[in-house]
């Protein structure tokens, strides 16, 4: 089965080999993506730290790639980050996005690995007239669900997980949430987004902010989802 993943580091493996970061004790082939990656052709897009923006470019670059004949042979699974992590130009790194949000709140947050911030001083002002006077008069979190719903009708199917946002505090949704009625090819998780089901803040678990035992839980869930779509992915329900 063809699988495309998109996301940041709850769907990656660039962290996995990082030694920065704690070390589950676990054996790497049980960490989810890699299960998936084992029972299934998987190409993984994801890259930590990166947003929405970032990885539905990267799909839609895919999808140009392959054209639509071999695109409806492709599952798509999409993690998708906070909205607040812009695509700006001058980000060396797809996951220097993190920094938008940190950059907006005039630093609050930074921590000593994230020093590097600093190399972007010169676009701080920018960022904040952005999330000032841009970014607050536009639900960028619906209209990004909205077109990954879109794109959902060229492939097999797609299921689309929210990480930070919560679609019942988005205004759009609450007057036109009929738009994103789950479809023989779209449909999204239910559920808290995953950042709260994980354990939010006090989670610390590296990769993939996750226990070994909820790993299987996920890999268990969209094995499930991807041989039948009507599987519900259900992030409550993951340990």
């Amino acid at each position: 089965m063809n699988v495309w993943l998109f996301g940041d580091s709850y769907s990656a493996t660039d962290l996995y080999t990082d030694k920065r970061i704690v070390t589950l004790d676990m054996p790497y082939e049980e960490h989810w993506p890699i299960k998936l990656s084992q029972s299934h052709y998987v190409k993984n897009f994801s890259a930590s730290g990166s947003g929405p923006d970032y990885q539905i470019k990267l799909l839609k670059e895919e999808m140009a790639k392959v054209g639509p004949k071999q695109t409806q042979q492709i599952k798509v699974i999409f993690f998708v980050s906070h909205s607040c992590r812009k695509d700006f130009t001058f980000w060396q790194y797809p996951g220097d996005a993190a920094f938008s949000s940190v950059m907006a709140q005039d630093g609050e947050g930074l921590s000593e690995e994230d020093s590097r911030m600093n190399e972007y001083a010169q676009h701080k002002k920018f960022v904040q007239n952005f999330f000032k006077y841009y970014e607050d008069q536009h639900d960028s979190f619906f209209q990004n669900l909205l077109e990954l719903k879109q794109y959902s009708n060229l492939f097999d199917s797609m299921l689309v997980v929210p990480i930070f946002e919560t679609l019942s505090n988005h205004i759009l949704y609450k007057r036109f949430g009929n738009l994103l009625q789950q479809t023989d090819k779209f449909s999204m998780s239910k559920g808290q987004p995953l950042f709260d089901a994980l354990g939010g803040e006090n989670n610390h678990w590296y990769p993939n902010h996750s226990r070994p035992e909820i790993h299987n839980n996920i890999f268990t869930n969209l094995n499930q989802w991807l041989h039948n779509k009507t599987h519900i992915f259900d992030t409550n329900n993951l340990g």
